[in-house]
């Protein structure tokens, strides 16, 4: 098994028109920490932790990982969801993991939140 870096980018969710009015929903308040790329067996893994900063439970939240060269070219991607329709109440955190087929070129992985509902 070996470590290996990662990379976090998160990017602002589009708005969602919520009845009349409409609600800003900005990716910011979900903290992905404790970020872990290593390979073990036949995959190499990218593990961490969300944790909702918002004041509102976030249900269905996809996080997606790119797993890169040194150069930075993309090798492959997963997602996963890392809750469902039990969501994530404010203040809570849950562990997530993603994987990809063994590849020794990959050396990072840029994780970011694909989409979530309020």
């Amino acid at each position: 098994m070996y470590t290996l870096q990662a990379s976090l980018h998160l990017r602002l969710l589009s708005n969602y028109n919520i009845g009349k009015q409409l609600l800003h929903v900005p990716s910011y308040q979900l903290k992905i920490s404790n970020v872990q790329v290593y390979t073990k067996g036949n995959y190499t893994y990218a593990e961490g932790t969300v944790t909702n900063n918002s004041d509102t439970t976030v249900t269905f939240l996809e996080i997606k990982g790119s797993f890169k060269t040194s150069s930075g070219s993309v090798v492959d991607t997963d997602w996963t969801y890392a809750v469902g329709s039990e969501g994530l109440a404010p203040g809570e955190s849950c562990k997530w993991k993603l994987s990809v087929e063994k590849d020794y070129s990959i050396k990072d992985c840029d994780i970011s939140i694909l989409d979530y509902d309020y």
